[in-house]
């Protein structure tokens, strides 16, 4: 299993599925966002936080790979009920959605459907700027 291979793949559903959409590998980048500015939006990045392994049979592993996708999209303000930025605020509420409908049932190569595990706030300064999606599929290695 190359993780270079599932990023790929990954990488080419998402960009097929969400138009306009910039997706990398997350390296670190929103931690200092002034020093990659300006940031393209909408933005995914994608991490691969564990893979838990075991024996599936003799010469062959099982691992349960963890992939998480980070989802930021455009916000200009904080913005209250009737605000001009309002619709842009639903918006984003409904984008941990999008990045579901898009990799649900996904097949990367060597593993078996993605299925949601998670999905978390994304907050800087106290603001929400987007949504953590975390997805799991078995793998297997020979």
């Amino acid at each position: 299993m190359q993780r270079s291979e599932f990023y790929k793949a990954i990488r080419d559903k998402l960009l097929a599925d969400i138009p306009g959409l910039t997706v990398d590998v997350d390296r670190g980048q929103m931690d200092n966002a002034k020093a990659d500015y300006p940031i393209p939006v909408p933005l995914a990045l994608v991490s691969f936080s564990t893979i838990r392994w075991e024996v599936y049979s003799e010469g062959v592993e099982c691992g349960t790979l963890s992939v998480d996708i980070s989802y930021y999209k455009a916000i200009c303000s904080a913005t209250f009920s009737g605000a001009e930025a309002e619709a842009e605020t639903l918006e984003l509420l409904d984008s941990p959605d999008e990045i579901y409908r898009s990799l649900r049932y996904f097949e990367p190569p060597g593993a078996n459907a993605f299925y949601r595990t998670a999905e978390r706030e994304i907050r800087s300064h106290g603001r929400l700027i987007g949504y953590r999606v975390t997805f799991e599929a078995n793998v297997f290695e020979k």
